[in-house]
């Protein structure tokens, strides 16, 4: 990395492309492997700039190619798909050299972990003519390798038999041993492919002619031939021989401490061994097997040995002990499809079109902050200026320990989750949090309720209890639906306020309380005191620091936010995959009025999360699970004309600025980006001039 960077500092006042370009690669990949990741981007990027600025096509498909390795090594498919064009274009403008070759090989070593194998050949096919036309042998070898391995994996026998024999011709030419062993142990892959095991076993006798002159042959491929030799002559019958090669692997496998490679092999072995009845030394083996994946969390594996344990139990004839063990697979197969599912939710989301989220990274990327409230499951979760502005006065209050407040809102906009937050970040987070519900308490109990009551106050008081004022001392009480409290008691409660001190209901003492008072109320409290059912005073006292939430229709920038929250949220909390969502789900959510605000938000990602049965959640299954609040879509070409004419005015009215453009339009930036590219009209924006 010294070295790198010396040779960046030296080439910059010289403009030297090609140093700054391999050099900034280079310590890319060294960020990589030295798990400094957060670099790696940035120093790809800024190669592929100084190709860029060089001019040089081999520069840039060789910063791109290297770039397109990162990204899959990222699992950011979608962008390195879109790499993938960059290269294709530029690779013709090119004459074929060592870097269109590698950066085809980078192409088809993606679109084979997408399982696009027509694709891989295709590329793989292309990279091995470049390595004819320019004769560069090696190159030809490797890509003959990988390319007999995807003929066989779709069953192209004949194809991959033809091309290993034409590269078995070049190693030999060549005179390169370790390309002779790894062709001809291919060849014998393939014969044991296709169940012609004799023919194999001639294959691997050559391989190991010439590992034998090796000088150090590779503990792997020694442990590969052996490993099949045994399966070929346990096929066979011939179980001795069998027993001898895989003892071999084995004995290799514990000389060079691969501990995970003797396991496997050892369980590979109880095939030989149950074939000629020694059920006890298989039974030790699938034991000791169990205790290894169980320590390593292999659940695949795990679940692999104990059928087979079941196996062997019901050949000794022991079935209730064979049915034992099947019960504990159901109980580990319920943990491995989960994770399984989660695993291929994740793959799918990367290889969708964009029109699908892939959430992780969209929350990253909207710059989505989830307001956390210390020591609990709920936050408040946006992105809007309307919520900024309700952090920033929560935040605010919170400095201010003393300081009374008001937060005022809908029903289900998050009050209590504000009130939360201030507590969480104020100097009394130490102390108790004590939420009330004026509007849940009977008007005979609000007043023994807040302030306590001694005993023998009245029927049923046994015992004196501590009110809620008591048991927030030090800490904060939170008075929802204060509107609810009687007019009577609003003038106890403003004389407690003030004196801070309570008198139990029954007892004439008064005990001081240090807490502060944080309220909230979904009606109108100035109309309230207006009609005389709210004290003037109480309210002035009560209402140092005011908060409104607006509701959730007036802030349309945060229900997407919500959403990607809620998905996360309810896959933890129902231990289901995260499904992908398909635009028009959001689309369709962001044209809701959502009259019950956050929390319905939340009812209906509870209910889908339990009602659907797919991965993919769209607007037509939003709205069949959801049908007494969303309509379905309309195929009617006349509305989707109207919805684009409608979106064009808006785009001209603003002059092409799309901000402007999706507040006359009643909607979320985010929304009209997507309806933009919807419809294609991205040339009436400002970007399209």
């Amino acid at each position: 990395e010294k070295l790198a960077v010396e040779c960046i500092r030296e080439a910059i006042p010289v403009k030297d492309f090609y140093i700054l370009v391999v050099c900034n690669v280079l310590q890319g990949f060294i960020s990589n492997w030295t798990s400094r990741r957060s670099n790696v981007r940035t120093l790809m990027e800024m190669a592929i700039e100084f190709a860029i600025e060089s001019g040089d096509y081999e520069l840039m498909i060789y910063s791109s190619s290297k770039y397109l390795v990162y990204l899959k090594m990222e699992s950011l498919f979608s962008e390195a798909l879109e790499e993938e064009k960059r290269i294709l274009i530029l690779l013709k403008r090119v004459s074929p050299s060592l870097i269109t070759i590698q950066a085809l090989r980078a192409i088809a070593s993606l679109q084979l972990h997408l399982t696009k194998y027509d694709k891989v050949v295709k590329y793989l096919l292309q990279a091995l003519e470049d390595a004819g036309v320019i004769s560069i042998l090696n190159e030809q070898l490797t890509i003959i390798n990988n390319l007999s391995s995807v003929y066989i994996t779709v069953k192209e026998y004949t194809k991959s038999e033809e091309i290993l024999q034409k590269g078995l011709e070049i190693a030999k030419e060549l005179e390169a041993p370790y390309q002779i062993i790894l062709i001809l142990f291919n060849l014998g892959i393939l014969k044991v492919k296709t169940e012609k095991f004799a023919e194999a076993i001639e294959y691997f006798d050559q391989c190991m002619t010439i590992v034998d002159e090796a000088d150090s042959p590779s503990s792997y491929m020694l442990i590969d031939i052996y490993n099949n030799y045994s399966m070929c002559y346990n096929v066979l019958g011939e179980q001795e021989k069998a027993l001898e090669y895989i003892d071999k692997a084995v004995n290799i496998t514990i000389r060079d401490g691969l501990l995970q490679d003797q396991i496997q092999i050892e369980v590979n072995k109880t095939n030989i061994l149950i074939n000629i009845g020694r059920y006890e030394e298989a039974k030790e083996i699938f034991l000791k097997a169990i205790a290894y994946y169980k320590k390593a969390k292999n659940l695949h594996q795990m679940i692999w040995v104990y059928r087979a344990l079941a196996n062997l139990y019901a050949k000794q004839g022991d079935f209730k002990t064979s049915y034992e063990t099947l019960f504990k697979v159901n109980k580990i197969s319920d943990d491995y499809i989960i994770q399984i599912q989660n695993e291929q939710v994740e793959k799918e989301s990367e290889t969708k079109d964009k029109t699908l989220l892939e959430i992780d990274r969209h929350i990253s990327q909207k710059n989505i902050i989830i307001g956390s409230t210390q020591g609990s499951t709920k936050s408040f979760v946006g992105c809007s200026k309307a919520w900024q502005n309700v952090m920033n006065s929560a935040l605010l209050a919170a400095q201010h320990p003393n300081a009374s407040v008001m937060i005022t809102g809908e029903s289900g906009t998050g009050k209590e989750v504000i009130a939360q937050m201030i507590h969480n970040n104020s100097v009394r987070r130490r102390n108790s949090f004590i939420p009330v519900n004026i509007g849940a308490l009977s008007a005979t109990l609000i007043e023994s309720e807040l302030f306590g009551h001694a005993k023998g106050a009245f029927t049923g008081a046994i015992m004196p209890t501590k009110g809620y004022f008591l048991q927030a001392d030090k800490g904060t009480l939170f008075l929802d639906e204060i509107t609810e409290m009687p007019l009577e008691l609003q003038s106890k409660l403003l004389r407690v306020i003030e004196t801070r001190n309570v008198t139990s209901v029954g007892s004439t003492k008064e005990i001081s309380f240090d807490c502060r008072i944080l309220t909230a109320t979904n009606r109108d409290l100035r109309e309230q005191v207006d009609s005389n059912k709210f004290r003037l005073d109480l309210f002035h006292r009560l209402n140092t620091i005011e908060i409104l939430i607006p509701p959730l229709r007036e802030r349309q920038e945060d229900i997407e936010p919500l959403i990607l929250y809620y998905l996360e949220f309810f896959s933890s909390e129902l231990k289901k995959p995260k499904p992908i969502l398909d635009n028009s789900f959001i689309d369709k959510m962001a044209q809701y009025s959502f009259p019950g605000n956050v929390r319905e938000l939340k009812n209906i990602m509870e209910r889908m999360y339990i009602l659907s049965k797919v991965r993919v959640w769209d607007e037509p299954l939003l709205c069949e699970i959801n049908n007494f609040l969303f309509t379905a879509p309309s195929n009617d070409l006349s509305q989707i004309q109207s919805e684009a004419d409608m979106i064009i005015k808006a785009l001209i009215k603003a002059k092409g600025k799309q901000k402007e453009a999706a507040i006359l339009l009643g909607m979320s930036e985010a929304t009209l980006h997507r309806r933009i590219l919807k419809h294609n009209l991205q040339e009436h924006t400002r970007k399209g001039k």
